[in-house]
C-alpha cells in the first residue's frame, strides 16, 4: 500500500513559560494504532509550560474523524485528550510520563469504545555521545459498548493492551540518521479471539536537507 499524509502546523510563544502548537492533518490509508487501514482528518492544539528549568507540562486535545472505505459503519470521530511530565535529567537523560484519554464514536455500536492509556519513556545517550537510546512503556484499558457473551453470561467487551519499544538512534553523518527499533504489543482480552502477542524490528534511515 501507498500512503499519503499533510500535515500545517503553526507555534508561538507567550513570555519564557508558555508554548502554545496548533496543527492541521489528514492522512490517506494511513495504519492506526488499532492496526486499520484507514482516513484520517483532524486539528490538535498542544499547550507547554515550563514548571522548572527541567520540567515541563504539556496538555494536548486531538478532534479527528476517521474513515474507513472498507467499513462504512466503523467511521466516526476519535476525539482524545493527554497530558504529560516531561523531565529533563543530568548527562543528557530524560524521563516523560503521560496520561490519554480517548474515545471512539463510530457510527455502529459495535465499534464504539473508550480507552485510558498510561505511558512511561526514557531516553538516554548510549554506546557512543551521538548515539540515544530510548525505552518506552504503554498499558491501555479498553472497554467497548457491547456486548459479548463471556461463560454463559453477556458482558462488555473489555481488552488490556500493553507494549514495549526501544530505539536506537544514531548520525551517520550531519544530514543522515539511522534509527533501529525492536519491540512488541500484546492485547488481553475477555473475547478470546482478540488476543494477540506481536513482536516488531525495524530499521530506518533518514536525510535532513538545510
Amino acid at each position: 500500500r501507498i500512503s499519503h499524509g499533510l500535515q500545517a502546523t503553526v507555534n508561538g510563544r507567550l513570555g519564557s513559560k508558555w508554548r502554545f502548537e496548533g496543527s492541521g492533518h489528514a492522512t490517506w490509508k494511513g495504519s492506526s494504532e488499532d492496526r486499520e487501514l484507514a482516513n484520517e482528518y483532524g486539528a490538535s492544539g498542544r499547550t507547554a509550560y515550563r514548571l522548572f528549568s527541567g520540567t515541563r507540562l504539556i496538555a494536548i486535545g486531538v478532534l479527528r474523524y476517521k474513515d474507513y472505505p472498507d467499513d462504512p459503519g466503523t467511521s466516526g470521530f476519535s476525539p482524545y485528550v493527554g497530558a504529560k511530565i516531561d523531565q529533563r535529567l543530568p548527562n543528557r537523560r530524560r524521563l516523560a510520563f503521560g496520561y490519554k484519554y480517548e474515545e471512539r464514536r463510530s457510527h455502529e455500536v459495535r465499534s464504539q469504545y473508550w480507552r485510558n492509556g498510561y505511558s512511561l519513556d526514557f531516553s538516554t545517550p548510549f554506546i557512543a555521545r551521538q548515539g540515544r537510546l530510548t525505552l518506552g512503556g504503554v498499558l491501555k484499558s479498553q472497554t467497548y459498548r457491547r456486548l459479548i457473551k463471556v461463560g454463559g453470561t453477556r458482558q462488555l467487551r473489555h481488552d488490556m493492551r500493553s507494549g514495549f519499544d526501544a530505539t536506537y538512534e544514531y548520525p551517520l553523518s550531519p544530514h543522515v540518521l539511522a534509527a533501529w527499533d525492536l519491540g512488541f504489543e500484546r492485547r488481553g482480552s475477555n473475547d478470546v479471539n482478540k488476543r494477540f502477542f506481536a513482536p516488531s524490528f525495524g530499521m530506518n534511515v533518514g536525510y535532513r536537507w538545510e
